[in-house]
């Protein structure tokens, strides 16, 4: 939740993509992803797993997640962002596990007011 991208990154395969609900929210490669994640304005995460799955070199994971999207200049009241997560992760080269599939599929913002 500190959004610490040097931190993220260490979690990250190099070649790692994340999907959105939209083709337009795509990110592909550590560096983006990690930026990407250090900038979100959110707070009061959480996640509820739904289903684990996999082998001795890859583990998906689902769920369910929300969180406080804090206010911007896009969406000045913010709101509760919620939605299902798919992450896959395997083992690297080094054999450590790491982010290599994120999709995020998110319902609309629920504005507070």
């Amino acid at each position: 939740m500190k959004r610490e991208s040097a931190k993220v990154r260490t979690l990250l395969a190099d070649d790692v993509v994340v999907l959105g609900t939209t083709p337009k929210q795509q990110l592909n490669g550590k560096n983006s992803v990690a930026t990407a994640f250090s900038k979100g304005k959110v707070s009061n995460f959480h996640y509820t797993p739904l289903a684990k799955s996999g082998d001795a070199n890859m583990v998906y994971y689902s769920g369910f997640y929300s969180q406080d999207k804090l206010p911007s200049a896009k969406n000045k009241q913010g709101g509760i962002d919620a939605g299902s997560t798919l992450m896959i992760v395997r083992k690297d080269s080094k054999n450590d596990w790491k982010v290599s599939y994120l999709h995020i599929s998110s319902t609309p913002l629920q504005v507070k007011k």
